[in-house]
């Protein structure tokens, strides 16, 4: 069902959750927020500039940071009612990207690599030894390690809280890394150059791409790849012009598993027990209940079909158009 009550600003870049309490960073409204699962949302900029777009949320401990374009980080303790600037030692305000970790907070840049914040986000340090890129397009957690997706020139990787980081693109193009999924032991990463698997915590990489399809006018170039996701039934992407693809044996080969999916850019892919749903650009919402072996339109009540991200909460499955 719809679930718009009380926003005014349709396009959504990120959601977040803490508790019941859900959270929505738009792109020229700021935060909105919703304590009923949805059902009505009200605006929380007090302090933030609602004009700013929201492009990352973050939740650390009872603490909920917004990353803007422009504007830098934004730190609420009171559950968004009130918002205050945290941007002491950042030099740069455009932000992609946050995670938190242990004590840690981390915020990607577009243009200034990545900071960190070991005081709940009132002093930010660049934490950027060994990042020799400046773009940073996402951020990951995997067990102690941390991993940054970078535009154009793969993924790095620090062990210790972001103090330093490798460049661990072995055997991986440089390519920009979008998504990031982790299945067992295995790290996967999604790029511009299709699938890569490390199975050392980022130390090697062997591109998994075998079956994938191919760019149309370079057939020595896989698709980009634009969503990823691990599930029961295996590993699931979503690429840019052809569907979605699995593989069942950690990425060794891939099939198409489109079968009634427009075979468009896949925006998300997100799984929920024995569900898989996914958004082409421009049709809504699909779901499979047989591992992607068939879809169906799942879209009774979304009157907005340009569907950008999903996420669930409980039980409960949004869509941000």
């Amino acid at each position: 069902a719809q679930a718009n009550t009380g926003l005014t600003d349709h396009t959504i870049f990120c959601l977040a959750a803490s508790g019941s309490t859900l959270f929505a960073g738009t792109c020229c409204s700021g935060v909105f927020r919703s304590s009923d699962s949805g059902a009505t949302w009200t605006a929380v900029n007090t302090g933030l500039a609602d004009s700013l777009a929201v492009q990352a949320l973050a939740v650390s401990g009872g603490t909920l940071f917004a990353g803007t374009r422009g504007g830098g980080i934004f730190r609420s303790t009171d559950s968004g009612e009130n918002w205050a600037a945290v941007n002491a030692g950042l030099t740069d305000t455009d932000i992609r990207a946050l995670t938190a970790t242990g004590t840690s907070l981390l915020a990607g840049t577009w243009g200034h690599g990545i900071f960190r914040s070991t005081d709940n986000g009132e002093s930010w340090t660049p934490s950027t030894v060994g990042l020799l890129y400046p773009n940073i397009w996402s951020l990951s957690v995997s067990d102690d390690v941390l991993f940054a997706g970078t535009d154009g020139s793969g993924v790095f990787r620090s062990t210790d809280n972001g103090d330093s980081w490798t460049f661990v693109n072995n055997n991986i193009q440089h390519a920009g890394v979008s998504s990031f999924a982790v299945s067992g032991t295995d790290l996967y990463a999604g790029t511009y150059a299709g699938v890569f698997r490390s199975a050392d915590r980022g130390s090697g990489w062997a591109s998994v791409s075998n079956g994938l399809p191919k760019l149309p006018d370079d057939t020595t170039a896989y698709d980009w790849i634009d969503a990823l996701i691990s599930s029961g039934g295996g590993l699931f992407v979503g690429t840019n012009d052809d569907g979605v693809y699995r593989s069942t044996n950690n990425g060794v080969s891939w099939t198409k598993a489109s079968a009634g999916l427009p075979l468009v850019s896949i925006n998300a892919l997100t799984a929920s027990g024995l569900y898989l749903f996914a958004a082409p650009s421009g049709d809504g919402v699909y779901r499979s209940t047989n591992d992607g072996g068939h879809w169906s339109p799942a879209n009774s009540g979304l009157t907005n079909p340009y569907v950008m991200s999903l996420a669930f909460s409980g039980t409960t499955l949004f869509a941000g158009t």
